[in-house]
């Protein structure tokens, strides 16, 4: 676990004071200015647990520093000194910066230590905090999606799609955080799973006729919200996914990144110009990116292997369903393109006597191998 302290002052002996008294008990860096500090930052940023800054600085003051850190590194605790307490620095450090704890300077050693000591018990219960929320949001997430794919395997196939291409685009432009687009997308269409199933396919293939014949109007884009406002942390993909259907606002770069890979993912016939259109696409490096990704696809040879058969009880975990799989009553149980997973390889073998074995049912292995599914 992080456990490196960064002091930061502008005064040598200072520094040297810290070293000395402070430097067998604690694993210390230390840095003269604020610019200098950033710079440590960006290469120790995964061993950083406190950061210690002098409030007068030449140039670029502590409260600056304090403001860069609680941006770019929030679990960073943030201790400030300062010879001067006056009442708008306290404030402004409390508000922009999330000061852990305020010094006076001259600062004894015995209170320095003391605060250092709680300062990174502080930073282990805020990473630990962090790991059980991030882990519990992601099961949250896994649920979700399970059961998408369950209720509506044409959805889950969709989300799988959208995410694919946002990493796809994402790498290609250079656009490095991507967790909340990549996770928008493979929430993008839960709100659906929430439909009774006699109204799924309407607003799935958003049928004309059928749906002016709905007494009640049913808004997509609100029952995701719903679902997703309720979990901690996924109100900002919420926001993302209600901001690409707002068609009269100028989307930022990763809610064009999101909105462009679902056109992608949901469009029946490939033109990459329509898609750009339809996404709300203004940037010219997407919009160059998405022409490459479907120009290649078109040309890219098919290079597959075809082999016989397995059975239900030897189906490969990773592979890639390359048809639908329908029930005898011709109900559709997972969608093409579907990855196996586990828990899909117990559906279906749990679900065989039920299953139409007679459409063929083909699988694409890891290894590029195209494989009948059968009974035995």
């Amino acid at each position: 676990m992080n456990n490196q302290i960064l002091m930061v002052d502008d005064e040598e002996l200072v520094l040297r004071g810290y070293r000395r008294s402070l430097g067998e008990e604690f694993d210390l860096l230390t840095a003269k200015s604020v610019n200098e500090a950033i710079d440590i930052l960006s290469n120790m940023e995964n061993f950083i647990s406190v950061v210690v800054s002098d409030m007068r600085m030449p140039g670029r003051d502590g409260l600056q520093l304090i403001r860069i850190l609680a941006d770019k590194y929030p679990d960073i605790v943030r201790i400030m000194l300062t010879g001067n307490f006056d009442q708008k620095t306290t404030v402004n450090a409390v508000n922009v910066g999330k000061v852990f704890r305020f010094l006076n300077k001259p600062c004894s050693m015995r209170v320095l230590r003391s605060t250092l000591i709680e300062a990174q018990s502080q930073f282990e219960l805020t990473v630990i905090e962090r790991d059980i929320l991030e882990n519990t949001v992601q099961g949250c997430i896994e649920i979700l999606i399970e059961l998408l794919s369950v209720i509506d395997p044409q959805g889950y196939v969709i989300a799988l799609q959208a995410k694919k291409y946002v990493l796809e685009i994402s790498k290609l432009i250079g656009f490095q955080d991507t967790w909340r687009i990549s996770t928008a997308a493979i929430l993008s269409q839960i709100g659906y799973a929430t439909l009774p199933k006699e109204l799924l396919h309407i607003y799935r293939d958003n049928y004309p006729e059928e749906l002016s014949k709905q007494k009640v109007h049913v808004n997509i884009s609100d029952l995701t919200k719903n679902l997703l406002q309720k979990i901690p942390r996924l109100e900002s993909i919420s926001e993302l996914l209600e901001q690409i259907q707002d068609r009269s606002s100028t989307l930022t770069l990763e809610a064009e990144i999101l909105s462009v890979a679902l056109e992608i993912s949901k469009a029946k016939k490939i033109n990459a110009q329509v898609i750009c259109d339809n996404a709300n696409i203004n940037s010219p490096e997407i919009i160059k990116q998405v022409f490459k990704i479907l120009n290649d696809q078109q040309q890219a040879p098919e290079n597959i292997t075809r082999v016989d058969r397995v059975s239900i009880l030897e189906i490969p975990s990773g592979a890639i369903l390359k048809s639908d799989i329908y029930t005898q009553d011709d109900q559709l149980l997972i969608a093409a393109g579907h990855e196996l997973t586990a828990s899909t390889i117990s559906r279906i073998q749990n679900f065989s006597n039920k299953i139409n074995w007679s459409k063929e049912i083909k699988i694409e292995t890891e290894n590029s191998e195209i494989v009948t599914v059968g009974l035995v």
